[in-house]
């Protein structure tokens, strides 16, 4: 008969010794694969990450067969603190547009909406856009599980104030360009 303790320290031995001689299954993963699982995202990271992709699926939505595809990019602007999401049309000489100051600001409103998805998701209660827009930003920004959370709202609606939309807008053949650039929670600026 083997006394407990015994078996107590034979059983932890072989236990301390499996684990060290059989190496575990990720220890075969790639470098790169194993530095991706050990490196941590923000919530920065991760809301920038959704913005990015909501900028190229409204570009997306926003081109027709007959024009180009805007283009876009979405940065941290360090030295003022603020979120820039930029969109580039340029339009042909053949499609007819011209860029104006109120051309321009129509097409970051609805830019705005496309990239926001306002107007697909129903509330309880009665929201104006930029309200969405700033509900909308909180939730990219945020930890799940977000829905009437009142720190994504605030933190929203305070994000809605530093992230800017612009529109470049450019018809070579014409040589003119316009610009047209405010915070996401300001729409129609612009026509103001």
């Amino acid at each position: 008969m083997i006394p407990k303790t015994l078996l107590w320290l034979s059983t932890t031995l072989a236990i301390i010794f499996c684990i060290t001689i059989i190496k575990p299954a990720y220890a075969d993963l790639p470098i790169v694969i194993q530095n991706l699982q050990n490196t941590p995202a923000t919530l920065f990271d991760i809301g920038m990450k959704q913005l990015r992709r909501q900028a190229l699926t409204a570009a997306t939505r926003l081109s027709s067969d007959d024009t180009p595809k805007p283009s876009t990019r979405v940065w941290l602007k360090k030295d003022s603190g603020t979120i820039e999401i930029l969109f580039l049309f340029s339009a042909s000489s053949d499609s007819g547009v011209v860029p104006t100051q109120h051309f321009c600001a129509q097409f970051r409103a609805i830019a705005l909406k496309e990239i926001f998805r306002i107007g697909r998701t129903a509330y309880d209660i009665e929201l104006s856009d930029e309200a969405r827009i700033a509900r909308r930003l909180g939730t990219f920004f945020s930890s799940e599980p977000v829905r009437g959370s009142k720190d994504a709202i605030a933190m929203g609606q305070r994000l809605s104030e530093l992230t800017y939309l612009e529109v470049k807008i450019e018809n070579k053949a014409l040589d003119l360009s316009v610009i047209c650039r405010d915070p996401v929670n300001t729409i129609f600026s612009k026509l103001e």
